[in-house]
């Protein structure tokens, strides 16, 4: 069975001593501890590639032209976390579109569904005048052509009555509506089952800003479904171990874990860790709890 993760990602504003959950998604797939400390290694990289000042005024733009005056009930880090997954998804993409290929390459060039979304983006941007210029780095630029798809061809208006708006950020990010494997935004709340780690993902800025954002840092923590230290959660498991199997499995598992954690030992750090010197603020979004919320999707 493949590996099944929740991915919460935090922003720690360092000027307003807050942390706020900025976005958050469910993975399909190779949602192993290793492949999470991958995407913390991927975020923090492609920063450092954008001088450490990711263009998140590109997402705040998108979610203003599309959602008006409901843009107000958004988190305010939303759009960086916004940005933060469409660079994940674009990686995703580019590592399964060898694969994707296969299936379309007996169709006529302009029946290709990948084609048909770039000729549609292409012509936009010409009839409207709005594109983004490439960078050359192609999980950067994946990202971008998300915004455009987002700003020229898959308006939210055209999409608000048959996805929730969570899942048309998602459908930005894909060639097609289907949804295979891979990360997947759309839930506000963590499945109950199906689900092996939990992964929060830290963005540190020195004060949030959503036209020059300045990113000075990315960590993570990895925890069980429940919430628990993974290492913690394995010695309790230890402790109860009567099989000699059992125990040789587990035995394992800690070391594995133990040669992860202390491989990352610079990019951990923990919620309850950054509560004791920042205050986390809490998001009437994330809870559903505000009526407004109706006009993001059905």
């Amino acid at each position: 069975m493949s590996t099944r993760g929740w991915y919460e990602l935090y922003v720690v504003d360092d000027a307003r001593r807050e942390v706020s959950r900025a976005m958050q998604w469910y993975k399909w797939g190779d949602a192993t501890p290793e492949n999470a400390l991958y995407e913390r290694d991927l975020l923090a990289s492609t920063f450092a590639e954008l001088n450490n000042r990711p263009p998140v005024h590109l997402v705040d733009d998108l979610l203003r032209d599309n959602v008006g005056e409901a843009f107000a009930v958004l988190p305010p880090a939303f759009p960086l976390g916004c940005y933060c997954f469409f660079l994940l998804r674009a990686a995703e993409e580019r590592a399964s579109a060898p694969f994707r290929s296969a299936d379309w390459i007996r169709l006529p060039k302009e029946q290709r569904p990948d084609y048909r979304l770039g000729f549609a983006v292409g012509k936009a941007t010409v009839l409207q005048g709005y594109e983004i210029p490439r960078t050359g780095n192609a999980t950067i630029d994946g990202a971008h052509f998300a915004i455009e798809v987002g700003r020229l061809v898959r308006r939210w208006v055209d999409h608000s009555a048959d996805m929730t708006f969570l899942r048309w950020l998602q459908y930005l990010t894909q060639v097609t509506t289907e949804i295979d494997m891979g990360s997947i935004a759309g839930d506000f709340e963590a499945p109950r089952f199906d689900v092996s780690y939990h992964y929060n993902l830290f963005v540190r800025v020195p004060a949030l800003d959503a036209r020059t954002q300045h990113v000075t840092d990315v960590t993570i923590d990895l925890r069980t479904p429940a919430g628990a230290d993974l290492l913690d959660d394995i010695d309790a498991q230890l402790a109860e171990a009567t099989r000699d199997d059992d125990r040789a499995y587990l035995e394992r598992e800690r070391a594995r874990i133990t040669r992860l954690a202390d491989a990352a030992r610079p990019h951990l750090t923990t919620l309850d860790a950054l509560r004791e010197t920042h205050t986390l603020v809490p998001s009437p979004f994330w809870a559903r709890q505000i009526p407004r919320l109706q006009y993001l999707g059905p």
